[in-house]
């Protein structure tokens, strides 16, 4: 009986450098005595949320940022010309949104494979006056509520204002999951303590160490829109 043949797997190293992130409030004494809520709940939520900020910017900057290669994470790689959308004088537009998924199809990105649209709010706009979105004629599923677009086209959109913009280009960015990777080497914690040294003022505290990389350039698309 013969031997069994192995392939040799093929595997691209990619690597994504971690970073610390914190954010500290204090809660002036004289302010607290001030007011009649417990401002300390406030101050939790709003730290937690700057860095779940960073955390989305962190990944939307490795989408269509430098991608670190090599065993030792030394190379680098741009997302390639043929993952871009041009903005052709136009804002986010069915065409734009046809052109994407045909990369990923022509990739055989897999259907199971979720997939996801961050846009600006005026990209939110241009959706919502897309005839094919709003009306129930071209589409079986509810993709229009009340204020967004949900899914459409296999796409599940999200607004964001963390999207790189340079003059009058706003750089959308699509994606499926497995294409791109957040690298959580201690997720975000919290703790509110008194200060001693601060005359014992309340103080809210919460950090993480994260990184992002693009996992597979296939999997990402960069659309470029006009604003205006």
């Amino acid at each position: 009986m013969e031997d069994t043949i192995y392939d040799d797997a093929s595997a691209n190293r990619i690597t994504a450098y971690l970073e610390f992130k914190y954010k500290a409030l204090m809660m002036d004494i004289e302010d607290e005595l001030q007011i009649i809520a417990d401002p300390k709940s406030a101050y939790v939520t709003s730290s937690l949320a700057s860095l779940r900020r960073v955390m989305d910017s962190k990944l939307l900057d490795a989408l269509r940022g430098t991608k670190y290669t090599g065993v030792n994470g030394t190379g680098t790689s741009a997302l390639p010309a043929g993952q871009k959308i041009a903005a052709a004088a136009a804002g986010l537009t069915l065409n734009k949104l046809l052109a994407t998924l045909e990369l990923f199809n022509d990739a055989d990105v897999d259907e199971m494979d979720e997939k996801y649209i961050a846009m600006a709010p005026q990209q939110l706009t241009n959706l919502l006056n897309i005839t094919e979105i709003k009306s129930s004629d071209y589409n079986t599923l509810k993709a229009l509520v009340p204020g967004k677009v949900a899914n459409f086209m296999g796409f599940n959109f999200t607004v964001s204002n963390l999207l790189t913009k340079v003059g009058t280009t706003r750089y959308a960015m699509a994606w499926s999951k497995s294409g791109a990777g957040l690298a959580i080497g201690k997720d975000i914690v919290g703790r509110v303590d008194e200060v001693q040294s601060k005359h014992y003022n309340w103080a809210t505290y919460a950090s993480m160490f994260i990184g992002a990389t693009r996992i597979q350039d296939e999997k990402v698309v960069e659309i470029s829109c006009i604003e205006v």
